[in-house]
C-alpha cells in the first residue's frame, strides 16, 4: 500500500514538471515566434524604407537634370501633372508655377515613368529667384548704413511688398463662424517698424543702438528683447539670417499677424538674383513662367510714389525711372502673356521681350525686373513604398549663362532626407 502511494506520488510530481516544462516550452516558442515576427518585419520596413528612400534621390537627381537642360519644358511637364488632379489647380487659370500646390496627393499611376512599384506624391518644385531676401537689408561688409540711398532702396521696397500682403482677421464669437473671412494690410507705421526690427537684429556693431531715420521709424535691440531669461550678449544675433524661420525670433513680426506662411511666399535668406555674387542679392521675376498676377504683384515692389518715399522727399534720382513699369503693371503683364497658333506660352528671351514691351511705355529697363531662366528652387518629393514614406527637402542653385545653358553643377543646400 506504501509502495502504491509512493508511485502515485511520484507520478504526481513527474506531471507536474512535465507541466511546467511545457509551459516554459510554449513561453519560449510564443517569445522566439514573437521575436522572429517583430524581425521579419523590421526587415521588411528597413527594406520598404531603403526602396522609397532610392526613388526619391533617383527623382530628385532626375528633376535636377531636366531643370538644367530645358526649364522650360521641365515645367510644363509639371503642370501637366499638377492638372492630372483637378482640385490641385482649381482650375487652369489659377496654376501658379512659382506658388504651386502643397498638397500631398498621390498621383495616379504611371504619372512618372520608371516608378510604377512606388507611390508618387505630388512634386513641389518652386523657383524663387523673384522672392525677397531680407538678407539685403545688411550688406555683404557689415552693417549698412541707417537712411543712406541703398538702405533707403531696400527700405522702400520692403514696405512695399509687404504692405500687399492680406492678413486675416480673427473674428471672436460662435455667430462669426459662417461670417465671410475679413483681411487688412499693414500700415505704414507697422510695415516700417518690422524692417527696422529686422535690421538691428543683423547689424553687427556693438554700441546697441536702434535703427533710425528721418522718416522717425526706431528699431529694435537689446531693450526690446529684456522679456527673455537669457544672456544679454544672446538677445540679438548681429549677422546675416541663415534660416528664415529665425524671424519669428524678431520683435514684432508675431503681433504683425502675418502667418508664416507668407512669408515663405515672399521672402527668403538665399542670395538669390542675379549675380548673386555681388551680395546685393537683386530679386528679379521669371517672365516665362509668372502669371499676370504675379507679374503686377511683383512690379508693384517697386512703388516710387510711396508713402514713405513722400515722407523724405521723394525717391532717389536714379530709381524713378521704375515707376514707368509700375504705372503701367497691368498692361505690362497683359503684353507678357502670349500664346501662339498651337496654345503654347511664348518663350521670351532678351530681344523678343524688347519687342513685345515696345507698344507699352515703360522704356527698355528690362533687366531691372526680367530674367528668362531661374538658377534657385525649392524642391520637396515625397514617395511610398508598402506605406513606408520618405522625403527630400532641398534648397538648389543652379548656375546659368544668359542663354540658360547650365555652366555647372547644381550646388544643393538645405537638404534633408527623411
Amino acid at each position: 500500500m506504501q509502495l502504491l502511494l509512493k508511485q502515485n506520488r511520484y507520478s504526481g510530481i513527474a506531471l507536474l514538471l512535465t507541466m511546467v516544462i511545457l509551459s516554459l516550452v510554449t513561453i519560449f516558442m510564443t517569445e522566439f515566434f514573437f521575436e522572429t515576427a517583430l524581425e521579419i518585419r523590421a526587415i521588411e520596413n528597413f527594406k520598404s524604407s531603403f526602396v522609397s528612400q532610392t526613388v526619391v534621390k533617383s527623382m530628385f537627381k532626375a528633376m535636377l537634370v531636366a531643370i538644367s537642360i530645358n526649364e522650360t519644358d521641365f515645367f510644363e511637364y509639371l503642370k501637366q501633372i499638377y492638372q492630372t488632379t483637378e482640385s490641385l489647380t482649381g482650375g487652369d487659370q489659377k496654376l501658379s508655377i512659382l506658388n504651386p500646390p502643397k498638397l500631398l496627393i498621390a498621383l495616379p499611376e504611371g504619372s512618372i515613368p520608371d516608378f510604377e512599384s512606388a507611390v508618387i506624391f505630388t512634386p513641389y518644385v518652386r523657383p524663387i529667384d523673384h522672392l525677397f531676401n531680407l538678407n539685403r537689408i545688411q550688406s555683404k561688409q557689415g552693417t549698412r548704413v541707417p537712411d543712406s540711398p541703398n538702405d533707403r532702396i531696400i527700405f522702400n521696397q520692403f514696405v512695399n511688398l509687404i504692405s500687399q500682403i492680406p492678413i486675416k482677421i480673427e473674428q471672436e464669437g460662435m455667430e462669426m463662424e459662417d461670417a465671410p473671412a475679413e483681411f487688412r494690410f499693414l500700415e505704414l507705421g507697422e510695415a516700417t517698424r518690422l524692417y527696422a526690427a529686422i535690421f538691428d537684429w543683423m547689424d553687427t556693431k556693438d554700441d546697441g543702438r536702434p535703427y533710425s531715420n528721418e522718416a522717425g521709424v526706431t528699431g529694435a535691440e537689446d531693450g526690446a528683447y529684456t522679456e527673455f531669461e537669457v544672456n544679454t550678449e544672446l538677445l540679438i544675433k548681429n549677422r546675416r539670417l541663415d534660416r528664415l524661420t529665425e524671424i519669428r525670433l524678431i520683435d514684432g513680426i508675431k503681433e504683425s499677424g502675418i502667418p508664416y506662411e507668407e512669408w515663405k511666399k515672399h521672402f527668403t535668406v538665399h542670395p538669390v538674383g542675379v549675380d548673386p555674387g555681388t551680395g546685393e542679392f537683386e530679386s528679379r521675376l521669371n517672365v516665362n513662367l509668372a502669371n499676370k498676377e504675379e507679374i503686377v504683384t511683383f512690379l508693384r515692389r517697386f512703388e516710387q510714389n510711396s508713402e514713405y518715399y513722400g515722407e523724405l522727399g521723394g525717391p532717389p534720382e536714379n530709381k524713378t525711372h521704375l515707376q514707368a513699369y509700375v504705372d503701367h503693371a497691368e498692361e505690362v503683364a497683359d503684353a507678357l502673356i502670349q500664346f501662339d497658333e498651337d496654345g503654347t506660352r511664348v518663350v521670351y528671351t532678351q530681344r523678343s521681350l524688347g519687342s513685345v514691351l515696345s507698344s507699352v511705355d515703360v522704356g527698355r529697363n528690362y533687366s531691372d525686373f526680367f530674367i528668362y531662366h531661374n538658377q534657385w528652387y525649392e524642391i520637396r518629393l515625397v514617395a511610398e513604398v508598402d506605406h513606408i514614406q520618405s522625403e527630400i527637402q532641398a534648397i538648389v542653385f543652379i548656375p546659368r549663362n544668359a542663354s540658360g545653358e547650365a555652366t555647372g553643377n547644381a550646388v544643393i543646400k538645405d537638404f534633408i532626407l527623411r
